[in-house]
């Protein structure tokens, strides 16, 4: 049986900004993000006050049954060209690998391409994240550029993968 759940994508506020500090430095969010630095409470503070102040991105909340579980986001938007890159994440782990984020990414690319009027959204990714590679794929996205020992991770260099995909 098939859980029942609500969820939408909300402005990113400041309600949420204690969980978000939260995620941002947890360990699989971070290696999912292509991130090594812990965050600081005021670093995450600043970074909260220039998304506002930032009209070259946009950051939502993705809520399921009224409960924030994680952010996907447009960011380094060229409104010109129209392209931006997609960042997601699931800061709540107990919401991984269920297809919540699957959802989440199926409804903001069609916020991204039928409200904002994107062209095209890529994405940056490790190369040995194989789950969000095929989630990727399975969307639509395809392979644009392999940047070899690009990101220092662990202990070690890997590749990082550009994907893309363009309006239909």
């Amino acid at each position: 049986m098939q859980d029942i759940f609500e969820m939408k994508l909300l402005p990113l506020g400041d309600a949420v900004k204690g969980l978000v500090w939260q995620w941002i430095n947890d360990r699989d969010v971070c290696k999912g993000i292509l991130r090594n630095i812990p965050t600081s409470e005021d670093e995450n503070n600043e970074w909260f006050r220039n998304c506002f102040k930032n009209n070259n991105q946009i950051h939502m909340v993705i809520n399921v049954n009224e409960t924030p579980i994680g952010i996907v986001a447009l960011r380094h938007i060229d409104w010109v060209s129209r392209v931006g890159e997609l960042m997601i994440f699931i800061g709540d782990e107990t919401n991984r690998g269920n297809g919540l984020g699957t959802k989440a990414l199926k409804m903001f690319i069609k916020y991204c391409f039928e409200q904002l009027n994107m062209h095209k959204i890529f994405l940056t990714m490790g190369e040995d994240n194989v789950i969000a590679g095929r989630l990727y794929a399975k969307l639509g996205f395809i392979e644009e550029g392999l940047f070899r020992d690009a990101f220092y991770q662990d202990g070690k260099y890997i590749n990082v993968v550009k994907m893309g995909l363009k309006r239909e």
